[in-house]
């Protein structure tokens, strides 16, 4: 089983192989053409395209993927922010795991309009809220509670 990879773009767009060659980052969907196959060497990554050329740097400074053989050019050094999304979701996780009254808090602080700067929070009592994480609905229990407060201008 080889290792397969999309490569992503800062734009949300992924990079494709064209079937001659022609490299291009307009794709939004992962499909064959934007499948690559990392290969780690010393000297750095190469990316096989499904048509089994690799992705080089032309002369030009813009990316093809037309040569067959490995040259000079088609050594890449990849970069990932894949550690920084972890420690992210890590977070979030921490986050959700904390007091569900914080947790309302912090829902709060994101969807409400602070129009006299009084922060507004269901006074009711949180049995119901730790009950909806229980059964996996806490934002619409959370929802329901801002909307009978009238202090979220995102709820009905």
């Amino acid at each position: 089983d080889r290792e397969m990879v999309a490569l992503k773009t800062a734009y949300g767009r992924y990079v494709s192989c064209g079937s001659k060659g022609e490299v291009t980052h307009e794709p939004e969907a992962i499909g064959n053409n934007e499948i690559w196959e990392p290969i780690v060497t010393e000297s750095g990554v190469l990316f096989r395209s499904a048509h089994g050329t690799y992705l080089s740097v032309e002369d030009s400074g813009l990316l093809s993927a037309k040569l067959s053989e490995v040259a000079q050019f088609c050594f890449f050094k990849v970069l990932s922010n894949g550690k920084h999304e972890a420690v992210k979701r890590q977070e979030e996780l921490q986050l959700r795991k904390a007091d569900v009254r914080q947790e309302e808090i912090n829902q709060a602080k994101r969807f409400q309009s602070f129009r006299d700067g009084k922060l507004r929070v269901s006074k009711e009592d949180t049995r119901a809220l730790k009950k909806a994480r229980k059964e996996g609905n806490i934002n619409e229990a959370m929802l329901d509670r801002r909307e009978k407060v009238k202090a979220d201008r995102y709820c009905k």
